[in-house]
């Protein structure tokens, strides 16, 4: 996991590098320092995406698994506002699962990523 990671954060380095090197030697036009910086931008939101999900991590198996009603987490501030952008439906009857506190955690990225690249 983590030689995984830090070959995702180093990769983002070099973008956050790469672009600022490049504007660095060369005047870029509006239009291209507007693009270099987003993609810089870009990249720094990606390094805290990562080091926010190594802190997750981290804390998977910390403290004991409890029961989860699935649909309760459906219901949860967490994941309600997907409901602005996906319907959802949570049609498990009194489905539970024992699992780790990460689990409602879970579902969030779910679907947030559904959002994001579905």
């Amino acid at each position: 996991m983590d030689s995984v990671t830090r070959h995702d954060v180093l990769n983002q380095i070099t973008v956050i590098t790469g672009y600022t090197n490049l504007m660095l030697e060369i005047k870029p036009d509006p239009d291209e320092l507007k693009t270099n910086l987003s993609r810089i931008l870009s990249a720094g939101q990606k390094i805290q995406g990562l080091i926010e999900f190594t802190r997750n991590y981290q804390q998977l198996g910390v403290e004991h698994p409890i029961w989860y009603r699935i649909r309760d987490i459906f219901s949860r501030a967490l994941i309600k506002p997907f409901y602005d952008k996906l319907t959802l439906s949570a049609d498990v009857g009194e489905l539970a699962i024992y699992a780790d506190r990460m689990l409602e955690k879970v579902f969030y990225n779910l679907l947030d990523n559904t959002i994001r690249h579905g």
